[in-house]
């Protein structure tokens, strides 16, 4: 086969651009158009899933870039049975962001669980824009796949201070059956910290939690609420003997943020001082206790 002489290469290789050009400027279709002419959606997800590369990239460029004019296509691309299109929508909308957050809310509702797990995670990242979508995500908490579950505490856990309308729900999973649902709930009460006063019990039960990862997330929790977390002071006394270090480096943070009202827990501080490892969290907690800092 002969090789092609440069000036038909040229022409080939202008064609191709001439192309992406034209689909970059292609509008995006409104609503309307979707329902008269599925011919579109196809047309769009054939660009989305398109060998060659700048086709693919041109097309993703306008749907991020058409972000909310682009949800009506992204939903009938979602309601196909391709999941290598599922995986590409969800990229797209993963790099729309916050306009893409009346979409993540119905799909949090899919009955298909990777839709539920994508949007739970992707939300973890799209906070303080979350905050309004609260509602769902404390729904999303009792979800039946434990994975969906923790990333939902974990995206109210990004709100932090924001999310005080959600500790209620997030205490009331804090004794889910999955560790992992436990551990990031455990950390998102310790995000909202002053604010998650009413957690403050079930917090000091997860101090007995079988897994250390709870045991130590509630210790970061009971730390972040300071003096409202009194109450806690006897299970974190009794943390200080955990055999996992970092629980007794969170125990001894949570004293010492509770300050005075934690003047019981000296002489246990103070034996703990043995540790070379706890030394100086510990003195900074007995200063705290006796009022110094």
């Amino acid at each position: 086969m002969s090789r092609l002489k440069k000036p038909a290469l040229a022409i080939i290789i202008v064609a191709g651009l001439s192309q992406a050009v034209a689909l970059s400027q292609s509008p995006l279709p409104q609503t309307e158009s979707l329902s008269r002419n599925p011919a579109l959606v196809q047309d769009w997800a054939d660009r989305v899933l398109a060998s060659d590369s700048k086709v693919r990239a041109t097309a993703e460029a306008a749907l991020i870039q058409g972000a909310a004019r682009s949800l009506p296509l992204l939903r009938r691309f979602l309601a196909s049975d391709d999941e290598s299109l599922h995986r590409e929508t969800f990229e797209i909308i993963r790099q729309i962001g916050p306009p893409a957050v009346p979409l993540l809310v119905e799909l949090l509702r899919h009955e298909n669980v990777s839709f539920r797990r994508f949007v739970a995670d992707a939300s973890i990242d799209l906070a303080p824009d979350t905050e309004s979508i609260q509602p769902a995500l404390r729904r999303a908490l009792r979800d039946e796949d434990s994975i969906v579950a923790g990333d939902a505490a974990r995206a109210l856990g990004a709100l932090g201070e924001r999310a005080s309308p959600s500790v209620a729900a997030l205490v009331s999973t804090l004794s889910h059956e999955d560790p992992y649902v436990r551990i990031y709930v455990a950390e998102a009460l310790a995000s909202i910290g002053p604010k998650a006063a009413a957690a403050v019990e079930d917090l000091a039960r997860a101090l007995g939690d079988r897994i250390p990862g709870v045991r130590w997330a509630a210790g970061e929790a009971l730390a972040g609420i300071g003096p409202a977390a009194h109450l806690a002071v006897p299970p974190l006394i009794e943390a200080l003997k955990d055999e996992f270090l970092y629980v007794r480096i969170c125990a001894a943070e949570a004293l010492g943020s509770i300050g005075p009202a934690a003047h019981t827990a000296r002489e246990a501080l103070t034996a703990s001082a043995n540790d070379p490892v706890l030394r100086e969290q510990v003195e900074w907690a007995l200063n705290r206790i006796a009022g110094i800092e």
